[in-house]
């Protein structure tokens, strides 16, 4: 919801956001930037590109999520590319990984009048060698 999060409060969830999936399912993290109701959508790669392949509801389970990240994954936002979008707002990110793996897409996250998260869709890239 665009009408009164502006720019800078998108752009801090943003950046709190990535906070909380490099603290690897740390609560304190994920808590200070989604909500309690907080609903993930995740999309999937190849044939399954562009479709829901999981949907997260909760905090808790988001942090469960987040737990699952392997602790060599780095995550980061291409700020730049932070723009509104319908109700929300939406930014690439990137992740990095050892052997020079390299990965990325897109963000679309909605925010409650807290700044907090409440919707996240996580759209994957396909990978460079298939999925």
């Amino acid at each position: 919801m665009n009408g009164p999060i502006d720019q800078e409060a998108a752009l801090r969830a943003l950046r709190a956001w990535v906070a909380a999936l490099n603290a690897y399912g740390n609560r304190s993290a994920t808590g200070r930037v989604m909500a309690d109701e907080v609903v993930i959508e995740r999309g999937g790669f190849g044939a399954e590109r562009g479709r829901v392949v999981q949907t997260i509801r909760g905090l808790d389970a988001a942090n469960a999520w987040l737990r699952m990240t392997r602790h060599v994954v780095t995550f980061s936002a291409d700020e730049a590319t932070l723009h509104s979008q319908g109700r929300g707002w939406s930014a690439r990110y990137r992740l990095t990984a050892p052997d020079d793996f390299c990965g990325g897409g897109l963000w679309q996250f909605e925010l409650d009048g807290h700044g907090r998260i409440v919707r996240l869709q996580h759209w994957p890239d396909d990978l460079p060698d298939g999925p």
